[in-house]
């Protein structure tokens, strides 16, 4: 396990999003929800990366795949649930790379107390689905049978990123559930990873969202401002 300081020692250029979450006196507090454009600062991240999970997405392009984006989502004690969301409807916006893969590594336990991930059966296949701001409309997502996640540290998971997810808030008032997630598309594409996040610094000198702030938009990934601890995704 990294101490946070590795990660959030360059602020320059490291994405660091936080939300407000209660603490044990009931009172609200700032906690650390998610940190973005980490893997080429940590060796050993940037050896898994640019190793094994760069041969596992190979496999699935029949390509080699080029890393397209790197976030670590924490999801602390009492940090808030992902609502019903397509990966692809966000990243196919930012009209770089058109089709993606993500490979997930579970750091931290996957419980039903800490909010694991639940994907939807079978909806791959869907196209992009009917969305209000990137979250999947209500009467979709009635209709859809969830796989819940009960993953392990270690454990590692491979996704389209047309498949459609959700998780609940993380109930747990000591653990936390934190998942790596790293994006690939395939060479033929183009490396878009600078340009992702070149996009991400332009809308945070906009002021449509901050790195290192509780803001009041939606969450990139929903192709709009950034809601920490409301509307998230990931």
């Amino acid at each position: 396990k990294q101490p946070l300081d590795l990660f959030c020692s360059d602020g320059e250029r490291l994405v660091v999003h936080n939300e407000m979450v209660l603490a044990s006196d009931g009172l609200p507090t700032k906690q650390l929800c998610r940190v973005e454009n980490f893997c080429s600062r940590i060796e050993t991240w940037e050896a898994l990366t640019q190793g094994v999970f760069k041969d596992l997405a190979s496999q699935i392009f029949r390509q080699s795949g080029v890393l397209f984006k790197d976030k670590l989502n924490f999801k602390g004690p009492g940090g808030d649930g992902f609502r019903f969301h397509q990966d692809a409807s966000a990243l196919r916006a930012k009209k770089l790379a058109r089709r993606h893969v993500t490979v997930l590594l579970a750091i931290d336990p996957s419980t039903l107390e800490t909010g694991p991930m639940q994907f939807a059966k079978e909806f791959h296949n869907k196209g992009i689905l009917a969305n209000t701001n990137g979250v999947i409309l209500p009467e979709i997502e009635d209709t859809a049978e969830f796989e819940t996640m009960h993953m392990q540290p270690g454990d590692i998971v491979l996704f389209n990123t047309m498949l459609p997810y959700r998780s609940a808030a993380n109930t747990s008032p000591t653990d936390s559930r934190r998942i790596a997630f790293l994006t690939f598309n395939g060479a033929s594409e183009g490396d878009f990873h600078d340009a992702y996040y070149n996009q991400k610094a332009q809308r945070m000198r906009e002021g449509v969202f901050t790195s290192n702030g509780i803001t009041s938009a939606l969450p990139d990934e929903l192709a709009g401002p950034e809601k920490e601890g409301e509307k998230k995704v990931g």
